[in-house]
């Protein structure tokens, strides 16, 4: 029987969700932040002890296929650890790198490449196709002041390069003449043309930067990672998840491509479980230790940021839209000095020293010692009693740092603890569904991560229905599972769907051109890295926009088929422009047909892999008695009540928990209050909705 392993590092723990057939395991290790892939490792030798394998060498030997994602890209970017850069630019752009505002007013991206590493040289492209060629001994000068000044790397992003990467390329040329890849003098040396084929000069420039940036410390630990794997008997590549959606092996990975990629994973999970259920509409919430992600499935699509910041830097690489607020079950508590009230996140204990209650010399109070002075979390049970809590010092800390500065309990510092991170979760996911046109009531919400069971009821009171999951706590984990081999490939290539006098485009041939020859790229790549090419499957998505309107709104155009042929296939391609752009732009705004302009061509190419096909149960009766094993005190508001409490793996297909009740899995806890109820359904999945 082969199997499937799909891992996810978080920031406080790494989660693996290992497949056999129809038969799934989970698994959830510390985060090993001095080196990402100690954790890895032994979150995959706990999956093969889950299996009943001897080994992980038996494990791998028999693995069809091994999927990863990481925050390692996130951690570099805000630990600002990554190499010291130097940027070649335009002559004239030094300041504000093609911004509109100069570096007086504040860019960005200063915050890790500092003036004196940005140098201008002669050297750009129009949108004629002409060029500026940059000058030898002007670009050889400028180099060496970089090297001189500390520069590991070189990143070089000329002006207009989108339309022409030549002036590009023959810089990179010039630095390598003089510093071969072959000698152990050699520079590093990233193209912004090479990255991106967008316009937009500033953007593209700040993403250059950041994945030169990332580069360094993602090479030197997915290569070791998947050598790792590799010394163990794993025969296939690892994949890497990307924040495009899909993952590809290493070689064929860009570093800044993997930023994001662990709440991707979940997110496109929940796309995967959308589909199972044949749900239209569904906001998704993954809170783990650090933060919440929230993704917005509406109409059965899922939506692209055009433009997405990473640390406040805007680059040009589309990003799936998902939005992270600091909310978490390592999230600090603290005074709010504006109001006098209690403030929650954005920053987290962190896996170190991690929430008082964990004795490992943390003081600060948490949601989790909230939750455990709440009565939430069974102190011994806690990751299925791989850590045991100190409620004590989960009392102390919030006594001394919220309840005594308030005068109050610390049963009701704790339980205004619990509000203020509903409260700020529920605000956010009302901001985002409202962003769609939509109303809560549209919407199923599905809730994963190690603490989203546990707040799911206070956030997500203005949804009619919640869908937990048995493998909520590595929700990520299981998402990855669900992703098959994907490679992007992008063209920048203005294209008029409806010209000014309102006649539709009619010489297919550039554009049919173009798709050819990125779909001939993506064959050959997929036969490179030793797939069958005729498996493939091709789809094309067009970044769409009013002509007259240069930085308007975007739209991801689908259509059915990859070649234009016919004035139908336009016209299809219009009415799909202009109800998205009704969807972003609401109702009132002008959407008519002239001056719509493909932009962008992408074109996705997947390959499909195995991934766990779920049975479906027969149901066992509404009676969850067999899964009853305790009651205890919880705090519930006001006062403690004798509450059940229900074993998660007990319960059966069918089963109906009515509130207030706690519900206890290895790797995460469900509170259900007083009014709702949870039902285990056909897929083994727990639904929450009212009672009444």
């Amino acid at each position: 029987m082969e199997y499937t392993i799909n891992v996810d590092t978080g920031g406080t723990f790494t989660d693996g969700f290992f497949t056999r057939g129809e038969e799934f395991k989970r698994v959830k290790v510390e985060t090993t932040p001095h080196d990402l892939t100690v954790c890895f490792r032994n979150c995959i030798e706990e999956g093969a002890r889950s299996l009943g394998l001897d080994s992980m060498e038996e494990l791998l030997l028999n693995t069809k296929v091994a999927r990863f994602s990481t925050t390692l890209a996130t951690n570099t970017i805000i630990q600002k650890n990554g190499p010291k850069l130097g940027l070649v630019v335009t002559r004239g752009h030094e300041d504000d790198l093609y911004g509109e505002a100069g570096r007086g007013d504040g860019i960005p991206v200063a915050a890790i490449l500092p003036a004196h590493m940005v140098i201008g040289v002669a050297g750009e492209s129009g949108d004629d196709g002409g060029v500026v060629e940059p000058e030898v001994e002007e670009v050889r000068a400028a180099v060496r002041r970089l090297l001189t000044s500390g520069a590991r790397a070189i990143v070089v992003s000329l002006r207009g390069s989108f339309f022409n990467p030549l002036p590009e390329k023959k810089i990179k040329e010039i630095i390598l003449g003089d510093y071969p890849k072959h000698l152990l003098g050699s520079v590093p040396v990233f193209l912004s043309s090479e990255l991106c084929t967008r316009s937009g000069d500033y953007e593209r420039t700040n993403a250059a930067v950041l994945n030169a940036y990332l580069h360094r410390e993602l090479v030197k630990y997915l290569y070791k990672a998947e050598e790792d794997l590799r010394q163990s008997n794993l025969c296939n590549p690892m994949l890497v998840v990307h924040s495009t959606g899909g993952a590809a092996r290493v070689a064929k990975t860009t570093a800044l491509h993997t930023y994001n990629s662990g709440p991707v994973s979940g997110f496109l999970g929940s796309f995967y479980v959308a589909k199972l259920y044949g749900l239209e509409n569904v906001v998704s919430v993954d809170m783990g230790g650090t933060s919440a992600d929230i993704g917005i499935i509406a109409g059965r699509e899922y939506a692209y940021n055009f433009r997405p910041e990473i640390e406040r830097i805007p680059i040009n690489l589309p990003m799936l839209e998902i939005k992270a607020m600091g909310g978490g079950g390592g999230s600090i508590a603290r005074i709010d000095s504006s109001g006098g009230g209690v403030a929650v996140g954005p920053e987290s204990a962190g896996a170190m020293p991690g929430p008082a209650c964990y004795g490992l010399g943390g003081r600060k109070p948490t949601v989790t010692d909230a939750d455990l002075v709440l009565g939430y979390l069974n102190p011994r049970k806690f990751l299925g009693g791989m850590r045991e809590l100190d409620r004590d010092k989960a009392v102390t800390a919030v006594g001394e740092s919220i309840a005594d500065p308030l005068g109050i309990s610390v049963e009701e510092a704790a339980f205004a603890i619990k509000e203020r991170l509903e409260s700020n979760v529920l605000k956010a996911l009302r901001d985002e569904v409202a962003g769609k046109g939509l109303s809560a009531g549209d919407f199923t919400m599905f809730v994963y991560g190690g603490a989203g069971a546990t707040h799911c009821c206070g956030f997500g009171r203005d949804f009619g229905t919640m869908l937990t999951f048995p493998y909520s706590a590595v929700f990520s984990a299981f998402g990855a599972s669900t992703l098959d081999v994907i490679h992007v490939y992008e063209r920048f290539m203005p294209l008029d769907l409806v010209d000014g006098s309102g006649a539709y485009a009619s010489d297919y041939d550039r554009f049919n051109q173009a798709v050819e020859e990125m779909r001939d790229s993506a064959q050959r790549d997929m036969r490179g890295e030793g797939l069958d090419a005729e498996r493939v499957v091709f789809s094309l998505e067009l970044q769409a926009g009013y002509k007259e309107q240069p930085g308007g709104p975007c739209v991801m155009v689908r259509p059915p088929r990859i070649f234009l042929e016919s004035e139908e296939d336009v016209r299809g391609l219009c009415a799909s422009f202009q109800s998205g752009y009704l969807a972003i732009d609401g109702e009132g705004a002008h959407c008519g047909e002239v001056g719509i302009q493909v932009k962008v061509l992408r074109l996705v190419a997947s390959f499909p892999v195995e991934y766990v096909d779920f049975p479906v149960c027969e149901t066992r009766g509404e009676d969850p008695t067999a899964a009853l094993e305790d009651e205890r005190k919880v705090f519930w508001g006001g006062s403690f009540v004798d509450t059940r409490v229900y074993d998660r793996k007990l319960l059966e297909c069918g089963n109906v928990v009515t509130g207030p009740a706690i519900i206890e899995a290895d790797d995460t806890t469900y509170v259900i209050p007083q009014g709702r109820k949870f039902t285990i359904d056909r897929y083994l999945n727990g639904v929450i909705d009212d009672a009444r």
